[in-house]
């Protein structure tokens, strides 16, 4: 808490003294108490969620038996996996915990505040812990991790499917399967595809096994032959690489990480829970499939059917024929998925999602006899698996080739989004909600993919940028108040998306409108609790409690890791660099260097790089040789890791030249912000401490027997007075939102003191 502490002094003529400020640590995040509030849901809410009752089979509990079926064990209460960051672990971030969830979400009728539809898939996803697929052959963990990670039988031991987004995880995961099923060695891991939950925890089993990655498929006893689909390593690596900070911040608002855990705020993004603190790691695949077709692994036939182009750039599907398992990689789940994440990615092709999922029907439908998702729970049965396959492939057929057809009948990306309907018999099916991707968001992506961001309307070609724009509307409609007042009345009728537009004006015009950042937040919240899909609920809360009450989230990122660095091939660090370089503060540089790498692992094309900075461009080359330099730095990668940390260190690294023409270049990078504005201008200081830095509390004045005092602070905001006689217990005396003011009676004031804070 912070605030302002006043001392009453008694005696004639009572005096006062303002001590001072009295700060206390404010962390973003879980710990952190909302000061203002999230509100019930309004009628309108609660009568559209009700829609939903009519719409869907609410009878049929396929899925809960499904999602129970051979459960083993689970995690213990509290149901925490601790983070091996005791930093983080002691600010409220464990690796993973479920225990929140359990504690309202047991009744499977849904709150007010949240859509009925996902209030099931999130109670689904609450299962979690060890279970058992097909006898003695597959195991599942799920729910320890946004992914769900695999155990297939091979002669000798355990073949492991995705080992989930951080070691901490992975680590708990397969302790329990080995506790409850098999000591038996973990001989394979594979990725089905290059997104981070599905590799991060690598090193989680590897640290158990006690084993490193095999370099070879023949290696000797004592390592773990690694597989993943071809085109992995350099997609695992870039997609996170380039626009790295600008994903994490968005994937806050996406997955909800930092909304509090109850009926009015986190339940879960669909997928399934959300994403994890812990840990993680890139590794070398020992081999990247390249080609459709059987292997053998520790006696067990495994077929691979590579996927490229659908849910991520390198993905494939796999087969066991012993065990009639089909594993779809992430192209088949119990939702809906994205085919543009809202964390931002590249446009993914619908067209290709049918096409793999068809292809995968012909070569292995006859012999499936279970379906094993890489998130959610099983399918049994050949009929089931097939049913799935087939409405997940005209799903995402039918997105393609409607939007297109659309598209040439002159409508634009808001207008298709508005109308478009998937066939009943496909829409009404569970599995093909809009859980985690939604119909209106994957038909802008099939829009954006096609022809662009642009609709053909000159007006919208080259517009203002939005604090400017905004400025201007706001004076077209009358000022703040009027617009404020207008937007009133539009949320006294439930039209909470159009006062969501008109409100962003007048927080975008003065975002110290504390008035309009509640309104803008009431409308989304009453929007986040009426969707079906976790992540838009996720976004539009996260947008409210940032509104209301600063941002949220954690402020640590931005840094080169250790694992990241030795990871990256040299070429691939430059090519980042260049994206972090200033370039119009630049321009007047023409600086040239050569970074010779001794690392013997480096292939000829890494371990001799002339780099040249000009007209504000960083230009890399590794087939010149003999281009001169102005400085040469010859290092390991060890000691470059060392240079990012401090350009001016030259710690194991021979330099022929002058020294510090890297700091110079090192000097001209943009710095990244963790915690950017979204829902306000880029350069406004949102932090929940600016809340109370404007707090002041007047001398107070005595009237009709009472000591009266004037709190000023963020107009809108809410602040609590609190009293003590000790300093050390405050009991909460009053609230109000300033300004306002607050009285005591003389006789209760005497020697004693008064806190103002949020």
């Amino acid at each position: 808490m912070s605030g302002t502490a006043l001392l009453l002094c008694p005696g004639k003529g009572t005096r006062f003294l303002i001590v001072g400020a009295l700060i206390a640590a404010w962390l973003g995040g879980q710990g952190a108490q909302a000061q203002i509030l999230p509100k019930p849901a309004t009628s309108h809410t609660i009568n559209k969620n009700a829609e939903y009752y009519g719409l869907l089979d609410f009878e049929d509990m396929q899925d809960f038996e499904d999602a129970q079926r051979g459960f083993i064990a689970g995690l213990e209460s509290p149901r925490v996996i601790p983070n091996d960051n005791p930093q983080l672990d002691a600010l409220g971030y464990p690796a993973w915990s479920m225990e929140e969830y359990f504690g309202f979400m047991e009744s499977p009728e849904a709150p007010a505040s949240v859509n009925p539809s996902l209030w099931r898939q999130e109670r689904l996803n609450n299962f979690n812990g060890l279970f058992e697929v097909v006898p003695g052959v597959i195991y599942q963990v799920r729910s320890f991790d946004l992914a769900t990670m695999s155990f297939i039988k091979t002669d000798h031991g355990w073949i492991v499917i995705d080992p989930l987004t951080t070691k901490e995880s992975a680590r708990a995961g397969l302790a329990l399967f080995k506790a409850h099923v098999s000591t038996d060695p973990v001989v394979a891991i594979i990725s089905t595809h290059s997104h981070i939950d599905h590799f991060g925890g690598v090193g989680g089993i590897l640290t158990v096994e006690g084993k490193g990655i095999a370099s070879g498929e023949g290696a000797a006893e004592g390592a773990i032959v690694y597989y993943a689909p071809s085109g992995f390593y350099d997609e695992a690596l870039s997609e996170n690489l380039y626009l790295g900070n600008s994903m994490v911040r968005r994937a806050d608002y996406m997955y909800g990480s930092y909304l509090p855990r109850n009926e009015r705020g986190h339940v879960g993004s669909g997928l399934g829970k959300t994403t994890g603190f812990g840990g993680n790691q890139l590794y070398m695949p020992t081999v990247e499939v390249a080609e459709n077709g059987s292997v053998w692994i520790d006696g067990l036939e495994v077929v691979f059917q590579l996927a490229p182009g659908t849910e991520a750039p390198a993905e494939m599907h796999i087969f066991f024929p012993d065990y009639g398992a089909f594993c779809p990689g992430e192209n088949v789940s119990h939702t809906m998925h994205n085919l543009l994440t809202s964390r931002g990615a590249k446009v993914r092709d619908p067209k290709a999602f049918a096409y793999y999922i068809d292809e995968a029907i012909d070569l292995f439908g006859s012999r499936m006899e279970v379906l094993i998702g890489v998130h959610h729970w099983p399918v049994w049965g050949r009929a089931r698996c097939l049913q799935m396959l087939e409405d997940q492939r005209d799903m995402y057929r039918f997105l393609n080739d409607q939007v297109i057809r659309m598209l040439n009948r002159g409508m634009n990306m808001e207008e298709i989004a508005e109308a478009f309907e998937l066939p009943t018999a496909i829409a009404r099916k569970f599995y093909n909600r809009g859980y985690y991707g939604t119909l209106n968001h994957n038909v802008k992506a099939v829009v954006q993919r096609y022809v662009g961001w642009w609709d053909g309307n000159p007006a919208n070609y080259f517009k203002y940028p939005e604090e400017e724009a905004a400025a201007k509307y706001v004076a077209f409609m009358g000022g703040e108040d009027a617009v404020i007042s207008k937007a009133s009345q539009s949320y006294a009728e439930g039209d909470y998306r159009w006062v969501a537009e008109v409100m962003k004006h007048v927080v975008f015009a003065n975002p110290d409108n504390q008035i309009a950042k509640n309104l803008q937040a009431d409308a989304f919240e009453q929007l986040g609790y009426s969707f079906e899909s976790g992540t838009w609920r996720n976004i539009f809360l996260s947008a409210a409690e940032e509104l209301r009450n600063g941002t949220i989230g954690p402020i640590w990122g931005g840094g080169f890791s250790n694992s990241s660095v030795m990871g990256m091939p040299p070429t691939l660090l430059f090519d980042y660099f260049s994206t972090l370089l200033k370039g119009k503060e630049a321009e007047h540089l023409e600086l040239s260097m050569r970074f010779r790498f001794s690392d013997p692992d480096l292939p000829p094309s890494e371990s001799d790089l002339y780099v040249l900075v000009k007209n504000g461009v960083l230009h890399f080359w590794s087939n010149k040789p003999d281009e001169a330099a102005a400085t040469t730095y010859t290092l390991s990668k060890a000691a470059f890791l060392g240079l990012l940390q401090d350009p001016t260190d030259m710690t194991d690294i021979e330099v022929e030249g002058d020294p510090l023409l890297f700091a110079q270049l090192y000097s001209y990078f943009d710095s990244r912000d963790r915690l950017w504005n979204i829902s306000l201008p880029l350069g406004y200081d949102n932090s929940p401490e600016s809340k109370v830095r404007s707090l002041s509390v007047s001398q107070p004045w005595v009237e009709e027997g009472q000591f009266l005092f004037r709190v000023d602070g963020v107009e809108g905001y809410p602040y609590r007075v609190y009293s003590s006689t000790d300093l050390e217990e405050w009991i909460p005396l009053q609230q109000g939102t300033a300004p306002f003011e607050f009285s005591v009676p003389l006789g209760e004031a005497q020697v004693q003191f008064f806190r103002v804070g949020e």
